[in-house]
């Protein structure tokens, strides 16, 4: 599950958790009866990622359980994931030139610059697209 966004949230795990929960409750209605009633019957998992282009930093917190008020005594029983944040300010621009693929090129782009260094990264790019072989997968 990817989650787009270009402002911090704090409600964030609690959103992933309702996303979640409605992917698990569609899965559920939309299995046959007696599959979904056998002891083998499992849901698929679910990974949690947030891609976030903001300008400012991330400062959610990234465990649901941290949404709990005192959390930290109950260890386990509560219920708990953590996302994975793709914060694309966070990465050098020479790390993604030379990742060279079509992921790392659109978050190059997508970095807060000025108009001149989004020119500047486009040439920069227009070389790192023609090595690509036609055949990629995102």
């Amino acid at each position: 599950m990817l989650e787009l966004q270009s402002n911090v949230d704090f409600t964030m795990p609690f959103r992933l958790l309702s996303y979640m929960v409605e992917l698990l409750r569609d899965r559920y209605n939309n299995t046959d009866k007696n599959e979904r009633e056998r002891k083998d019957f499992r849901f698929p998992a679910i990974i949690s990622r947030v891609l976030y282009n903001g300008e400012s930093s991330w400062t959610a917190i990234n465990n649901f359980k941290e949404m709990f008020n005192g959390y930290e005594s109950f260890g386990s029983y509560l219920i708990d994931f953590e996302y994975i944040l793709f914060d694309i300010n966070c990465y050098l621009e020479e790390e993604l030139l030379n990742t060279a693929n079509v992921i790392s090129s659109v978050f190059l782009l997508d970095q807060k610059k000025d108009r001149q260094r989004v020119i500047e990264r486009l040439r920069k790019l227009a070389n790192v697209l023609k090595s690509m072989n036609e055949d990629i997968t995102i």
